[in-house]
């Protein structure tokens, strides 16, 4: 994913690379999988991720900007929680959480055959402030989900989640952060398919 951001070498109005190491001289800085301390308690360690430079607004926790998660056939609801931790659970600081999942052929075993690779963005839907925590309907600092399956997530048939959110307090007041998966993409061995968002990758 480094190697990736380089090749693109895209430039910010001054004629700056934005993807680079120095931060000295650029708007991004790219910081691996450093730890990142969420508002729950948990700690998780991105398998990639980018940090803003000078950010506009940042707290002091210095949570990064963009982080992925690779996973190898990997519980599609359990990278589901993961992304979704990242947005809400970080009170918006992480302004998108990428999901990369390679399923290989289970049917063969060696040599491993690519199945397909799913690509998954979650970021902050919506922000909503109450003056009491009671009002939110939530738990403080408590990841949960509230897609239409929140009712029944323990059920095996329920789809992976599309939706959550957490409840923090800033200020004085109680903020929910309510995160959503806002765009997938899955290339497979045989085709290239848009279940959600815009064209934004292309099948070579």
């Amino acid at each position: 994913m480094c190697t990736l951001f380089f090749t693109i070498n895209s430039k910010d109005s001054d004629g700056h690379s934005l993807f680079s190491t120095d931060a000295n001289n650029d708007a991004i800085r790219l910081c691996g999988s450093a730890d990142v301390d969420m508002i729950d308690g948990s700690i998780k360690s991105p398998d990639f991720s980018m940090y803003e430079v000078t950010p506009t607004v940042r707290a002091a926790g210095g949570w990064p900007t963009v982080v992925w998660e690779v996973a190898y056939s990997q519980d599609e609801k359990k990278l589901a929680y993961v992304l979704g931790r990242y947005v809400t659970c970080t009170r918006g600081m992480v302004r998108l959480a990428i999901g990369i999942n390679v399923e290989l052929d289970p049917a063969l075993k060696q040599p491993q055959n690519l199945k397909r690779v799913t690509c998954t963005f979650w970021e902050i839907e919506d922000f909503q402030r109450f003056a009491t925590l009671e009002e939110s309907g939530l738990e403080l600092n408590h990841l949960t989900r509230c897609d239409e399956y929140a009712d029944n997530e323990l059920d095996c048939v329920v789809p992976a989640a599309s939706k959550f959110s957490c409840v923090s307090q800033i200020l004085g007041e109680y903020a929910k952060f309510i995160g959503a998966r806002s765009a997938v993409y899955t290339v497979s061995t045989f085709h290239l398919d848009y279940p959600l968002g815009d064209d934004l990758c292309s099948a070579g």
